[in-house]
């Protein structure tokens, strides 16, 4: 499993239901109800290592924290998905670097996070209106710097 912080998870589980708030497709939020589910257990199975890693870096990561929601705002109020992209994935590098991704064993093979990216790249296409599919770029970002442990 690849650590976070919690400040992170939190933004990420505000983000889901936003989603699934704002989605009129049926599949989709059931889709980013299950994504909810495995965030929320994700956390739970892993809460004291995501608490060690948040308090060794207490500050940097208010900061980051503080700026992610602010860039979450601006995707839920002013629909300017870019900015929370950009810092999104931004915050995620600097993660990385933070921490040692080695400190837990992953949860799962790392060449599913191939697998997820074809998926997420498969429901770009399908969904070429959905108004928040660069979520989806976004997520296969993800899942490839997950892939080459950046």
């Amino acid at each position: 499993m690849y650590l976070m912080d919690i400040g992170r998870e939190i933004t990420i589980f505000i983000l889901l239901l936003y989603l699934i708030y704002e989605t009129k497709e049926i599949y989709l939020q059931l889709l980013f109800f299950i994504i909810l589910l495995l965030h929320i257990y994700k956390l739970i199975n892993s809460f004291n290592a995501y608490y060690k890693i948040t308090k060794k870096h207490k500050f940097l990561f208010l900061f980051m924290f503080i700026i992610l929601l602010y860039s979450l705002k601006l995707l839920i109020y002013n629909k300017n998905i870019n900015i929370f992209i950009i810092v999104f994935i931004l915050f995620r590098i600097i993660i990385s670097k933070l921490v040692n991704y080695k400190e837990i064993e992953p949860l799962y093979n790392n060449n599913l996070n191939i697998i997820y990216s074809i998926l997420l790249l498969l429901l770009y296409i399908n969904y070429d209106s959905y108004k928040y599919k660069n979520i989806f770029i976004m997520s296969i970002i993800n899942h490839m710097l997950l892939y080459y442990n950046i």
